[in-house]
């Protein structure tokens, strides 16, 4: 009686297994993720002795930017590899190879609208920056989304501290012994990218996934699934980062800067919550089988536990926060 009831869907052991799954890729991410980004929020004070708060708020305006540009470039498409290659073995290759090839259009076309962007003052002379940001963030997403739909939390763990490790040796490198500034704070992201890029490429083999003739309905099922996320991530955009350009428009490049640095703090609980959605995701995808009932009594369970750390999470920022 006791071996039916933990083996059945409903039994308690149904339910620890799909939470052990959703904890142990949260914790996973939270290595690669959490431990990547402290280290980078221990390195303001770096930045900020290498950097004048001019240079750093030009700095965060150029990679805010870009990241504005990535979801309209790559039309939103890592967010489709990574639906789609999660529980569709079979035509992996044709989702991966539809996601390189949307990017790449994207990419193509984004080099040709680049006189756009050069009527812009605040970013004369930096143009060159935004275009290398945008291109090598949107080929780095697909191929590290791409490693966490097959399974590979690991990998995908193991490439963002090595991401993360290539930004700060980078950072040194090029701010602190070339004294490149700007340049150099925004070129240490676009190589850390492309290197780990590499890395997954390498590593996962992901030659192979590639196929000269991939389906038609892998490219209309991913745009369908992908085209409409792209408004969210814009308005998103707008909540969170315009404030910057308009303390820059209006007050100046120097208090922006002094702006941004002090805007790393809240980011924080931003982060705790990022890293549990990548987590999220795959189970929510995964989990989507079966009876409704089951699903919303896990959904429901998974949701207030995340209210909970998010609320305890904002309550340290606001404790350890200066009056």
């Amino acid at each position: 009686m006791l071996k039916w009831f933990c083996f059945q869907k409903g039994g308690i052991y149904y339910y620890m297994n799909k939470y052990k799954t959703l904890l142990s890729n949260t914790l996973l991410i939270s290595i690669g993720t959490f431990g990547s980004k402290i280290l980078v929020f221990f390195m303001v004070r770096f930045y900020t002795g290498y950097l004048s708060p001019a240079d750093y708020s030009t700095a965060d305006l150029i990679t805010q930017t870009a990241n504005m540009l990535f979801p309209v470039i790559s039309l939103g498409i890592t967010e489709g590899v990574f639906r789609f290659a999660l529980d569709n073995e079979r035509g992996r290759r044709s989702i991966f190879t539809a996601g390189f090839e949307v990017i790449t259009a994207g990419s193509l076309m984004f080099l040709i609208a680049v006189p756009i962007l050069c009527s812009f003052k605040s970013f004369k002379g930096y143009v060159w920056l935004i275009v290398l940001y945008t291109m090598a963030s949107c080929y780095h997403s697909l191929c590290a989304q791409f490693v966490r739909a097959v399974g590979d939390t690991a990998l995908f763990a193991v490439q963002g501290i090595i991401n993360t490790s290539l930004v700060i040796g980078l950072n040194i490198l090029f701010l602190a012994v070339l004294k490149i500034g700007v340049t150099g704070y925004v070129l240490s992201v676009v190589a850390a990218d492309l290197l780990s890029t590499v890395f997954i490429f390498v590593k996962e083999k992901l030659w192979r996934q590639f196929t000269p003739h991939p389906k038609k309905a892998a490219f209309v099922k991913m745009l369908k699934y992908s085209i409409p996320l792209i408004p969210t991530t814009i308005f998103w955009w707008i909540t969170s980062v315009s404030d910057r350009y308009m303390v820059n428009g209006f007050i100046g490049q120097y208090a922006n800067g002094i702006y941004t640095v002090s805007y790393k703090i809240p980011t924080v609980l931003t982060l705790v919550s990022t890293i549990f959605m990548q987590a999220w995701q795959f189970s929510a995808v995964t989990e989507s089988h079966g009876d409704r009932k089951e699903h919303i009594k896990f959904f429901s369970g998974v949701w207030r536990s995340f209210q909970a750390v998010m609320f305890l999470a904002g309550s340290a920022v606001i404790a350890f926060a200066k009056p």
